[in-house]
């Protein structure tokens, strides 16, 4: 064993920055696993569903309101998440970074006791921790400017993309496993000691840029050196036409770029699309078509891999795309395709029957969600300018996070209907595919948004120099 952890710690000085956005990815797979977990939460025993059926197992009786605002608190905060993004852009990210692990971790742990006390209170909670929790995308972004080395960093943000899907596929379905075996309670809990675990971690081993880092090795630590060097040959002394990789925008003038807007509007069509899917379908697959919580909770780890899977796909297409297509255009075509792919596959999932055939038709939506970081939005957003691409990432990530409660309560309000209604199950179909082509629209929305933007300041549009 000795042998084994020597073996492992000398690697992991020889590569330290591999080791540094391990723990990086491990925290931010530790957020997105408990994210959507709440949803299956309710559905296997935290929240009734019929709160006159004396056989209903649910704890809780929610109204229709508070179930909303809980499935779509964490996102009342998470929008706000310019706010700590720019905090961390005056104080640190990583000083930032880390309290957010701490913060959450705390929350997780008490959760369980407030809902029980005040379900308003609960709400509050859950929203503090996405207030909290909008620092963890904007991190990856200045934590691959800082840690990256050559093309390493399109790589690490296509890798955070992956952790991303796994954990939100994984927590539902370990929040259904641990619901239905131990009660919902220990979700909340063993969530809330991985965030200290990687809280304590993270202050450990992760410093401020790779040359505070002292555990790291000399032929590295000359590596990051020649980076800084380099830097600072090929970026301009004058910062007029804001090409200074390592000097970010001015906000006034960042707030005047036609691409940021359009990033936003996007951003708010792409988030309530993939909220829909991972927040809201569970409860139109569990009463449309009858799925279990327990194929549910294997579903979201099956879509959360799936999503994984073709975001290393079109990683790997990225490069080949690009030696046949300019810049522009691939990247333009890596942002119009996926979302008028969702927009016809939401549409078509209003008028669907069978379980698998859903399943099949999610799964398809989930695979292009690899474009995301591979080749989308996040992979434009570093290669437009790296030293701004947290603080654009921020802004139109609150945008887009918007979307986070908009989506679970536009579903819970297009689908409320009158339990004692004699043809429940018909209106509440036909409800919910008022829901899906809600989705669709705004899948052409979102689409005419970058078209629109790539024609109005075409300028916009180019690789930054030093990548």
């Amino acid at each position: 064993m000795i042998a084994i952890v020597s073996r492992f710690w000398k690697c992991a000085r020889t590569k330290y920055r591999y080791f540094a956005f391990s723990l990086i990815i491990l925290t931010l797979f530790t957020e997105m696993s408990s994210r959507v977990g709440i949803s299956l939460a309710m559905i296997g025993g935290m929240a009734k569903d019929n709160c006159t059926d004396p056989l209903d197992i649910g704890e809780y009786c929610f109204s229709t309101d508070i179930k909303g605002a809980l499935l779509g608190a964490f996102f009342y905060g998470y929008a706000l998440q310019v706010a700590p993004t720019t905090l961390a852009r005056l104080i640190g990210f990583n000083l930032v970074y880390r309290s957010t692990a701490l913060i959450s971790g705390i929350i997780q742990i008490l959760f369980p006791l407030v809902i029980g006390a005040s379900p308003i209170a609960a709400v509050a909670m859950q929203a503090l921790k996405g207030l909290s929790a909008g620092i963890f995308m904007s991190n990856n972004m200045d934590f691959t400017r800082k840690w990256s080395l050559g093309e390493e960093g399109r790589k690490f943000l296509a890798l955070c993309g992956m952790t991303t899907q796994i954990g939100m596929g994984l927590g539902p379905m370990v929040a259904g496993l641990i619901t239905t075996s131990v009660g919902w309670r220990y979700y909340f809990y063993l969530s809330g000691c991985l965030y200290l675990l990687m809280f304590c971690a993270l202050v450990v081993f992760v410093p401020n840029t790779p040359l505070d880092a002292r555990l790291m090795g000399e032929d590295e630590r000359n590596l990051f050196q020649e980076k800084q060097r380099s830097i600072e040959l090929v970026t301009p002394k004058d910062d007029s036409d804001g090409q200074n990789q390592t000097k970010s925008t001015p906000m006034k003038i960042l707030l005047t770029k036609a691409y940021l807007w359009a990033f936003c509007l996007y951003m708010v069509c792409a988030v309530f699309h993939f909220y829909t899917i991972m927040t809201n379908i569970p409860f139109f697959l569990n009463k449309v078509l009858h799925a279990s919580a327990e194929q549910l909770s294997f579903l979201q780890l099956a879509l959360g891999i799936v999503g994984a899977i073709g975001t290393t796909c079109f990683t790997i297409l990225l490069p080949k795309i690009d030696k046949k297509m300019t810049w522009k255009k691939a990247r333009i075509m890596f942002f119009v395709s996926p979302m008028l792919t969702r927009a016809l596959i939401l549409a078509v999932l209003a008028y669907v029957n069978n379980l698998v055939l859903a399943i099949v038709l999610l799964s398809i939506v989930m695979i292009t969600y690899g474009t995301t970081f591979s080749g989308g939005i996040v992979t434009t957003a570093y290669e437009m300018k790296p030293a701004d691409s947290a603080m654009v990432m921020g802004i139109f990530n609150s945008f887009g996070q918007v979307s986070g409660f908009l989506s679970p309560l536009v579903m819970t309000k297009l689908t409320d209907v009158d339990e004692l209604d004699p043809n429940y199950d018909a209106v509440y179909r036909e409800r919910w595919m008022y829901f899906f082509y809600v989705n669709a629209a705004l899948g052409i929305l979102g689409s005419l948004s970058i078209v629109a933007a790539a024609l109005i300041r075409p300028s916009e549009w180019q690789k930054h120099p030093s990548l």
